[in-house]
């Protein structure tokens, strides 16, 4: 299996990567090819070796890459090369078996409102259709230029041109979550974050604190000596000294901890 490519040899955009990729037409778009089947291995009964699932910023690292390579993964098989984008097993024969098994589906109309990174899904009463969203209203698809080759897609298009309907995206492919939507970061600000101060936010970041391993301070919402010392180690963790790692929270070393900072 092709190993996933150095993150840091992309850039990621609004819309994608290192290069301008312009999505197709579809006036240019191959007729869409039925198949019995869009993972042969799943039929079959092979597997696919690996470790955990990829997360989705690797999984469209490794469609940008096959994509650019030009990788050939056979005709109607777009089930089989998406579960490769993120590294999950054969278990169904095609993306609408697959999509029927999920069990967290959202259903939309536009491609525009599907995230960045999660899996696409089309149903046709038969086989249906999968790919990976670019975010923007694009996708990595498979067949929609060349046979068996990844191209940028836009994803309304797909759906007139192929006869299938767009039924939404999913966390899961093949019952494997893949994505998770973000969940918002709490909000703390800095004026509740002096020593001696008594708040909400002063329990929240230590909470947070907690959850790295820090010690030596009550879970309450006095800022005290204990928390000083904790978060001075906290900040020097992070390669802040001097006056930067005074124990006193800053907007970047709050960030790293996971909070929206407010003044």
């Amino acid at each position: 299996m092709t190993n996933t490519p150095n993150e840091e040899e992309f850039n990621y955009g609004d819309y994608d990567l290192e290069e301008t990729v312009t999505p197709l037409s579809a006036d240019l778009a191959l007729d869409y090819v039925e198949v019995a089947t869009q993972d042969d291995e799943a039929v079959h009964g092979l597997d696919m070796p690996g470790d955990a699932p990829r997360t989705s910023r690797e999984a469209l690292s490794v469609a940008h890459d096959w994509s650019k390579r030009r990788l050939y993964f056979g005709v109607g098989m777009c089930l089989k090369t998406v579960r490769q984008y993120y590294g999950v097993a054969s278990k169904y024969g095609t993306a609408e078996e697959c999509w029927n098994a999920t069990d967290h589906k959202v259903h939309v109309s536009d491609g525009r409102d599907i995230p960045r990174g999660v899996p696409v899904y089309w149903t046709n009463g038969r086989a249906g259709h999968i790919a990976i969203s670019l975010g923007g209203g694009l996708c990595y698809s498979t067949d929609w230029r060349e046979p068996g080759k990844i191209d940028v897609a836009v994803i309304n298009e797909i759906g007139p041109r192929w006869g299938q309907h767009l039924a939404g995206y999913a966390w899961e492919v093949n019952d494997v979550i893949v994505w998770r939507p973000d969940v918002p970061k709490a909000a703390v600000s800095l004026k509740n974050l002096k020593r001696g101060s008594t708040h909400e936010d002063v329990l929240q970041v230590k909470k947070a604190l907690r959850k790295k391993g820090y010690k030596g301070f009550v879970l309450n919402k006095k800022f005290g000596i204990g928390l000083l010392r904790a978060y001075k180690k906290y900040q020097e963790r992070l390669g802040y000294n001097g006056h930067a790692a005074n124990g006193t929270p800053g907007t970047l070393s709050l960030k790293k901890l996971g909070f929206k900072v407010l003044p």
